[in-house]
C-alpha cells in the first residue's frame, strides 16, 4: 500500500494569511508572513516533492514554529529543503529542543512582529511542555493549537466532529493546571474561535466552538 503523502498549504476559508495540510490525522498550518515568505507551524515530517513545490510557490519557507517540545520532528525534513529559514518556540521548550535537535531556536516572540494583522500568536501560560496557538482574526475566528485539543481523524468538515480533550495533555503538557485554566478560559472568551484546527485529528466548526472548548478545559 502506498505511503499517504503530505497534502499541499491551502488557505483557510475566509481567512488567505492561514493555511493548513494534512497527512492522515497530522496538521500542519502555515502563515504567510508580511515578507512575502511562510511560516510553518508543527511541521510534518517527509512532506514529498508537491507540499515542498507549493510551499515554494507560496513564497518559500522563512521560518519554522515548534508549538512545543514535542512537534519537532518534520523540522529536519523542511530545512533540508528551505536551509535559511530561522527556528523559534515557546521559551519554556527552547533548552530541549535545542539539546534534542541540536539546531539553534529562537523565542516565539522574536516573529510575531512579522505576521499580518490577521493572525495571532500566543503562548499557553501553565504549560511545561509549552503550547503556542495561532488565533486568526476574522469573522470567523479560527484557533490552531498543538495538543490542547483534538479532533477525531475525519474529513475537514464533517459536522459531526466535535472538539475532546487529549489524555497526554494534562498528564505530559501541563505544569501549572490552575494557570492554565484560567489563561484557556481567558483567552477562549476573548478571542471566541469558532473553528478548531488541531494538530491531531479533524477540524470541529460551530458558534459555540469557543465554550465548547471552554467547558473541556474546566473538565481537566
Amino acid at each position: 500500500m502506498p505511503r499517504k503523502s503530505l497534502d499541499p498549504l491551502m488557505p483557510i476559508d475566509g481567512c488567505d494569511d492561514l493555511l493548513m495540510a494534512r497527512k492522515g490525522a497530522a496538521r500542519m498550518c502555515g502563515v504567510r508572513l508580511q515578507s512575502g515568505g511562510l511560516m510553518l507551524y508543527s511541521p510534518i515530517p517527509d512532506p514529498g516533492e508537491s507540499a515542498v513545490e507549493r510551499a515554494k510557490d507560496l513564497g518559500s519557507v522563512e521560518a519554522i514554529l515548534a508549538p512545543s517540545h514535542f512537534h519537532h520532528l518534520g523540522i529536519p525534513d523542511w530545512l533540508s529543503h528551505f536551509p535559511e529559514a530561522h527556528l523559534y518556540a515557546p521559551d519554556v521548550s527552547i533548552p530541549r529542543l535545542q539539546k534534542q535537535r541540536g539546531l539553534e531556536f529562537l523565542p516565539m516572540s522574536n516573529i510575531l512582529e512579522c505576521l499580518p494583522d490577521s493572525v495571532r500568536i500566543v503562548e499557553a501560560e501553565g504549560v511545561k511542555a509549552g503550547e503556542a496557538w495561532l488565533i486568526t482574526q476574522d469573522q470567523q475566528p479560527a484557533l490552531a493549537v498543538c495538543d490542547a485539543f483534538a479532533c477525531a481523524a475525519k474529513p475537514d468538515g464533517d459536522p459531526t466532529n466535535p472538539p475532546k480533550q487529549r489524555g497526554a495533555f494534562k498528564t505530559m503538557c501541563v505544569g501549572d493546571l490552575s494557570v492554565y485554566q484560567a489563561w484557556a478560559t481567558r483567552t477562549l472568551r476573548e478571542q471566541k474561535p469558532q473553528r478548531l484546527l488541531p494538530a491531531h485529528g479533524g477540524s470541529s466548526q460551530a458558534d459555540t466552538l469557543w465554550q465548547d472548548l471552554t467547558r473541556l478545559v474546566e473538565e481537566l
